[in-house]
């Protein structure tokens, strides 16, 4: 209870028993571990600090958590939306290269883009309406942008797109001092001219790309002034910044100003962009903590419930020779040099990159170059 006094606890502590007190423990232990298989340790470790400023005023921690699974189902249930999905190494005028990923719902990042950044957009969050039609609406989207060799997160803004016009909304400040801001704008600039360039001769171009002014676009010189009504319309009641900021025009099929809004429904023809598959060393912790999400999230996909005590998780007693995995499917080779797999019947795609390197890992097998070090074959 979130009213509750320290003299309170206190008290309570004092009445309970100590098998009592071991068996609630026990019970909270055992959530926690739920959570973290689920939204991935370092993304429900943020859930669970609720981190300033814009901290969430849902202020019960185990709400947020509930909310926190509800929406990772709702990412991995979205197959398509009406804006091009991409995942792209882009270089900027001063060398520095930039991984852009546009579309991507089933990392969890998605979940804790507000917290990573200190943004409103979150759950309980002044901006949460935003962050659920980014999750929910077929014309929603998150940009991340995170460094290409280590992954680093560094920034991210929220898009829509409504009409022939993509509005971004809150490029936040880099969150790596190797990248300053404007290196974070030259490569959303780029990534926006490619949405103009890959949907030019489609039935529904993209003829605008607009991003609110402010955070990494502070210093930014080509902005104009939108009516927020209109460029929702037709879009439901959301939030954006658009109400009270200017509008930064970054890329146009006007050379002098911006094309003409329309505001219309168009098709969700393109498939949200899948995460990229990862080898995982044996030395690291990363393999258990993703084969349990992909575990996990599919027992939920299933109907399975936390709060009946459904979900399992799996407790590895022994170090795993190797894994590949994604954030739908994944193989791994026990110490006895057997294979483990699964992956979640959802995406198409999931399937055709699970057997594909499923026949690379047996092959592997029977050359017998599985060892220590095999993720170097892959």
């Amino acid at each position: 209870n979130n009213h509750t006094t320290v003299d309170d606890r206190k008290k309570l502590l004092e009445k309970m028993s100590v098998t009592e007190i071991l068996r609630q423990g026990s019970a909270y232990s055992a959530m926690s571990s739920i959570y973290s298989s689920i939204l991935g340790r370092e993304d429900a470790g943020f859930i669970k600090k609720n981190p300033d400023p814009n901290s969430s005023k849902t202020k019960n921690t185990s709400q947020r958590f509930t909310e926190a699974v509800e929406d990772t189902i709702t990412c991995y249930n979205k197959q398509s939306i009406t804006t091009p999905t991409l995942d792209e190494i882009v270089q900027i005028s001063n060398g520095k290269t930039l991984e852009v990923v546009l579309g991507n719902f089933t990392s969890p990042c998605n979940i804790t883009h507000g917290e990573r950044t200190g943004a409103c957009m979150r759950i309980g969050g002044v901006g949460e309406a935003l962050y659920k039609f980014s999750l929910n609406d077929e014309n929603g989207f998150h940009i991340r942008i995170e460094d290409p060799k280590t992954h680093k997160y560094i920034s991210r803004v929220t898009g829509f797109r409504n009409g022939n016009t993509v509005y971004l909304n809150q490029l936040r400040v880099s969150l790596d001092k190797r990248y300053s801001n404007h290196d974070l704008v030259e490569a959303v600039q780029m990534i926006a001219k490619k949405l103009i360039e890959m949907t030019k001769d489609s039935d529904n171009p993209i003829e605008n790309v607009f991003v609110t002014d402010g955070y990494a676009m502070s210093n930014y010189g080509r902005k104009c002034k939108l009516n927020s009504e209109e460029i929702t319309r037709g879009l439901g009641k959301i939030y954006t910044d658009y109400s009270y900021s200017d509008a930064c025009i970054l890329a146009s099929t006007k050379e002098e100003g911006y094309a003409p809004l329309k505001s219309k429904k168009v098709p969700a023809i393109y498939k949200v962009q899948r995460s990229k598959p990862r080898v995982i060393r044996t030395d690291m912790e990363d393999a258990p903590n993703l084969i349990n999400r992909v575990h996990t999230i599919k027992q939920l996909l299933a109907g399975k419930t936390i709060e009946n005590d459904e979900l399992e998780v799996f407790d590895f007693k022994e170090d795993l020779l190797f894994c590949v995995a994604n954030d739908d499917w994944y193989i791994y080779v026990d110490r006895n040099l057997e294979i483990k797999s699964d992956y979640i019947d959802k995406d198409p795609r999931a399937k055709e990159e699970f057997d594909k390197y499923m026949l690379i890992v047996e092959e592997m097998l029977q050359k017998g170059l599985v060892k220590e070090k095999s993720h170097e074959q892959l």
